[in-house]
């Protein structure tokens, strides 16, 4: 179920309310730690990666080995990954949603050799159909439910996807 909330003309309803002011405060303590580097002892913004690409229509079950045996034990291999997800837009289109602990986390993943061998052989490899691209966002606010997307992700491997 999908948490749901209400409005009332434009107004958030008091429970909401409330509920928002206390997630505000634990958000704005952690806000803190990590603005002024207590969490990674140099105080920069997490990054999200968005990588795209079209896969080859063949293939496609191909890239799927690829993206669990190979793609996937090595963004596990990198200092500061804070996540991954691996997102489909369509049969063919295939999307990877990575979370790091700063900027010179994403530079290092590009100069990493096991990120550069990795990306070798996908290209070399004939999976792909076309260019790729890659996004580089900062965060700069939100809200994560770790044990709730924990949570979805088991249901969805123990699924089969």
């Amino acid at each position: 179920m999908i948490p749901r909330r209400e409005r009332f003309d434009g107004n958030e309803s008091r429970a909401v309310a409330l509920g928002r002011g206390e997630r505000a405060e634990r958000r704005s303590a952690a806000r803190q730690r990590r603005t002024t580097g207590d969490a990674d002892g140099n105080g920069e913004a997490v990054i999200l990666r968005v990588w795209r690409a079209k896969i080859v229509p063949a293939r496609v079950e191909e890239y799927r080995r690829f993206e669990r045996e190979r793609y996937m034990p090595m963004l596990r291999k990198q200092p500061s990954l804070l996540g991954v997800l691996s997102l489909r837009q369509a049969e063919d289109h295939a999307a990877s949603l990575t979370i790091w602990e700063g900027a010179g986390a994403v530079e290092a993943l590009q100069s990493s050799p096991s990120y550069r061998e990795t990306v070798h052989e996908l290209a070399e490899g004939g999976l792909l159909a076309g260019d790729q691209s890659a996004e580089v966002l900062e965060v700069e606010g939100g809200d994560l439910r770790p044990e709730a997307l924990v949570r979805a992700l088991e249901r969805m491997r123990g699924a089969g996807s």
